[in-house]
């Protein structure tokens, strides 16, 4: 009796994210059998560090006071001190840049802080006057995942299927920590030996005239061997909100949606969101999603009898 039906006149935008819009497909039985598949991020691994002076530090934004107030909000940070991409030694000739290094000063917040240390309160301590934040993101993960509905609780979250689960990773010696834990696989190895030469370049860059000195890893991987570092990377890597490909654009049939960002086996629906990307772009993903739903307003837009007078 509380049901609400609303017709439309042209045709529906699906904006609901990467991982709630397949969810809402999975419960109208729409798209296809690749819904929900091809979940990918880029995965990243926060490193601490320890400065040597204060000078570094900033007075908490406006984002960092509310929230220290007890208030809820947006995840969101307050600006970014420097920024860098590399290449690994996997990357092949021409190649764009598959490491991206995000440095954040003393005094700011970032959401991977709450994740590492699974504790608010411990993480507000985290920004002490010298300590700083430095992420190693991967730009082009092989691992892929998957969203699959929740159906005790279809109106709820959707679930995450992890894609990399060999459950060899976490016993002795591979995963010889007890940090490592079962619920960490978001990488498979050939993610995790990439971001490892990540990191091992920040290690070495703060070995290096300046930063010598006045910077210090607290967090690195154990001088011992690559299984046992490979193991630290996996256990480390956290997801990153970028999170795409659930509902992909692509020219085969069985693809969700097409390259007007209509579903295939219901066109009046057009997804304008981060799921309909099929390959995560090399950085943030914010401008590409601008981009898919331009594309998905103008699909929508060619319904209107007024179209052609607007071009």
């Amino acid at each position: 009796d509380d049901a609400v039906v609303v017709r439309p006149r042209r045709g529906v935008a699906l904006a609901a994210g990467a991982l709630n819009t397949p969810r809402l497909l999975l419960a109208s039985d729409l798209g296809g059998r690749r819904v929900g598949q091809n979940l990918h991020d880029h995965p990243v691994v926060p490193l601490k560090l320890r400065l040597s002076t204060e000078a570094f530090y900033r007075t908490p934004g406006p984002f960092a006071a509310f929230s220290e107030n007890g208030a809820e909000t947006l995840w969101a940070s307050p600006g970014t001190s420097v920024g860098a991409f590399l290449r690994s030694s996997k990357c092949e000739a021409n190649a764009p840049a598959d490491l991206q290094l995000t440095l954040f000063a003393p005094g700011q917040e970032e959401p991977h802080v709450d994740e590492v240390l699974a504790d608010k309160e411990k993480s507000r301590e985290f920004f002490v006057k010298r300590d700083a934040l430095v992420t190693v993101a991967l730009l082009r993960p092989q691992a892929r995942h998957s969203i699959e509905l929740n159906v005790s609780d279809p109106y709820g979250p959707p679930l995450i299927r992890r894609g990399p689960q060999d459950p060899t990773w976490y016993q002795p010696p591979r995963c010889p920590e007890s940090f490592c834990r079962t619920d960490t696989a978001w990488v498979e190895d050939s993610d995790a030996a990439v971001l490892l030469e990540g990191i091992d370049f920040v290690a070495r860059l703060t070995e290096t005239p300046p930063l010598n000195g006045a910077v210090d890893v607290v967090d690195k991987p154990p001088p011992t061997d690559d299984t046992a570092r490979l193991a630290w990377v996996r256990a480390r890597a956290l997801t990153n909100s970028h999170w795409v490909g659930t509902a992909a654009m692509g020219d085969r049939k069985d693809d969700v949606v097409d390259g007007d960002l209509r579903l295939r086996d219901e066109p009046s629906v057009v997804v304008a969101d981060a799921s309909a990307i099929p390959a995560i772009p090399n950085g943030n993903v914010h401008t590409t999603v601008l981009v898919v739903a331009a594309r998905a307003a103008e699909a929508l837009l060619r319904t209107s009898p007024l179209y052609n007078d607007w071009n």
